[in-house]
């Protein structure tokens, strides 16, 4: 709470493995969501403190990762080489996928919560986007022209999707349309590799860091 300084400690006492990766919080009632390193997605109470969902097997994962959807309704993790997509009312499994090459670097739900794209720890610089809902697959190289490892990757919501990536050795930016790939805009300007990147809520601004 931003105005009780004193912490809320959310453990898993079922599970005592450390938590992974950023949080998210659901409102609605009041939640928040964390991977831990065994692979479990965990769902806490804010009310109670206490979990009450998990999510997948617990199986240890190198890269821990979670996301979900901006309505709160799916929830995104990684499982050893595959990614998998569950209805976080129910718990239910909606869709398991084999990940991108060498495992998931991050994931990132469209707007509405459809599609999901998961970039690549390989060097490759590849992003797949699912359908949710069915089998297709979109593969798309979001290393650009010079290919490279993603240092980041976000989505910026709006009447069309865009899918923000840093090219990590390539020193550039590219924003994507997140439906078909297309390579909308190019932001240049570091002279070395691109270790962070973010874009405003409204879409409006994007910023990078990294080496110069």
């Amino acid at each position: 709470n931003a105005t009780n300084l004193e912490p809320m400690v959310l453990t898993d006492p079922e599970h005592p493995e450390p938590i992974f990766g950023p949080a998210h919080f659901l409102l609605n009632p009041e939640r928040v969501c964390a991977m831990g390193k065994d692979g479990l997605a965990r769902l806490w109470s804010l009310d109670t403190g206490e979990v009450i969902q998990r999510f997948g097997e617990p199986q240890y994962s190198f890269n821990p990762l979670v996301h979900v959807s901006e309505d709160g309704r799916r929830l995104a993790k990684t499982s050893a080489l595959e990614v998998e997509v569950y209805d976080i009312e129910s718990g239910e499994l909606i869709k398991r996928v084999s990940g991108p090459a060498g495992g998931a670097r991050h994931l990132n739900f469209s707007r509405g919560g459809d599609k999901l794209a998961a970039s690549s720890v390989s060097l490759v610089g590849d992003v797949l986007i699912w359908r949710v809902t069915d089998e297709s697959v979109k593969p798309i190289s979001s290393g650009g022209p010079h290919g490279g490892k993603l240092s980041m990757m976000r989505v910026i919501p709006g009447d069309r999707d865009l899918l923000v990536t840093s090219g990590g050795r390539a020193n550039v930016v590219f924003i994507r349309d997140f439906k078909t790939g297309e390579i909308i805009a190019t932001l240049r300007g570091h002279t070395n590799e691109i270790y962070a990147m973010d874009a405003s809520a409204d879409g409006a601004y994007v910023a990078s860091g990294g080496r110069g």
